[in-house]
């Protein structure tokens, strides 16, 4: 969606042992910024990735950016 925020993470699931929280901003994918990602062949070749692929996540918390690795999963 247009909000770039995080809604809701399943607790277990690949987001939470990544450590994705539900309000962090989500600011860039892979060196992928934000308003890139919003086209859907960007989001088509993001959700073809194979499971278990590493994704760089930069997102804003509180004002501070954080930086995760995220693996890939069919189920997001």
């Amino acid at each position: 969606s247009k909000d770039r925020r995080v809604s809701f993470v399943q607790r277990g699931h690949n987001a939470h042992k990544a450590g994705l929280h539900p309000g962090d901003e989500i600011v860039m994918i892979n060196n992928i910024p934000h308003d890139r990602l919003l086209e859907s062949n960007v989001m088509d070749s993001l959700r073809m990735l194979p499971d278990n692929t590493p994704l760089q996540i930069l997102l804003k918390r509180n004002g501070k950016d954080i930086s995760i690795e995220y693996r890939s999963c069919k189920t997001i």
